[in-house]
C-alpha cells in the first residue's frame, strides 16, 4: 500500500510484509486511518483474506481479527462494508472490530466488491448470480437488489459518481485490456468513458487549489 499527493508526487511505501498481497486501501471518514486488504496462504497452504487498519503514516497495523473477507470500507458511521471470505462471497456489515455483523445477500453465487453510495443509502457491488459477472446495486438493508449490466463479459471494478447517481466500472474489451463505462442508478444510459483503463475511483471533496490542480493534469477527464 502506498500514498501519494494529488499530482503524483512524495509517494510513500506504507505495507512490507513479504509474500502477502496488500490491496483496497481505503480512508476512515476522519482522513486519519486506512483500511486494506491482506491475502496469502498459510503454512498449511490455506488461503486467507484479512482486514487490517493503519495509521495514515503506515504506523500501528493491526488485523480486524473477527473480520475473514476482503475488499472492505469505511461508512459514514464508521462501520465496515466488506465481502466474506467464504465461498459462495456475501457482502455483510459489521462494526471497526468486526461485531455486530449484518449480511445483506445471501444466495449461492459470489457477491463481491461492495461501493458504499455517497449519501450511504445504497451500495454497488458485483454478482455472478445471472450467470456472468454484472454491477447491481441494492440498499443499504440488502433490500431492492437490481443488475444494472447485461452481457456475456465479466464487468469489474464498481465505483459511484460523486454525486450518487451513476456508477463506474471496467469491462473488458476485444483487445484484452479493460475500458472504463458509467451507468445510471438505474441500469438506463450505458456509456464507455475511458478507453483502455480500470480500477477507476471517485475523488471528493477536494478544495480548490487540489481540484484545479487536478484539472490540469495531462489525460484526466472531465
Amino acid at each position: 500500500i502506498h500514498t501519494a499527493n494529488l499530482d503524483g508526487t512524495n509517494i510513500r511505501r506504507l505495507t512490507n510484509e513479504k509474500h502477502v498481497w496488500d490491496s483496497a486501501p481505503d480512508w476512515s471518514p476522519d482522513g486519519k486511518t486506512i483500511l486494506f486488504s491482506r491475502e496469502y496462504r498459510d503454512a498449511n497452504k490455506s488461503w486467507k483474506e484479512e482486514a487490517w487498519l493503519m495509521n495514515a503514516d503506515g504506523t500501528n497495523k493491526r488485523q480486524i481479527k473477527a473480520i475473514e473477507g476482503r475488499a472492505a470500507d469505511f461508512m459514514k458511521d464508521g462501520r465496515l462494508l466488506f465481502q466474506s471470505k467464504v465461498s459462495p462471497s456475501q457482502i455483510s456489515i459489521a462494526d471497526i472490530d468486526g461485531k455486530n455483523l449484518i449480511q445483506l445477500t445471501n444466495d449461492k453465487t459470489n457477491n463481491m466488491s461492495p461501493k458504499i453510495s455517497p449519501d450511504g443509502s445504497q451500495i454497488a457491488y458485483l454478482s455472478n448470480r445471472d450467470g456472468n459477472q454484472e454491477v447491481y446495486v441494492m440498499n443499504i438493508d440488502g433490500t431492492n437488489q437490481v443488475r444494472l449490466t447485461n452481457n456475456d463479459i465479466a464487468e469489474w471494478g464498481p465505483a459511484w459518481s460523486t454525486d450518487g447517481s451513476k456508477v463506474f466500472f471496467s469491462s473488458q474489451n476485444v483487445n484484452g485490456l479493460y475500458d472504463i463505462f458509467k451507468v445510471n442508478k438505474d441500469g438506463t444510459d450505458i456509456e464507455k468513458i475511458l478507453s483502455n483503463a480500470s480500477q477507476s475511483a471517485t475523488v471528493f471533496n477536494l478544495d480548490q487549489p487540489s481540484l484545479q490542480k487536478l484539472k490540469n493534469l495531462r489525460n484526466v477527464k472531465w
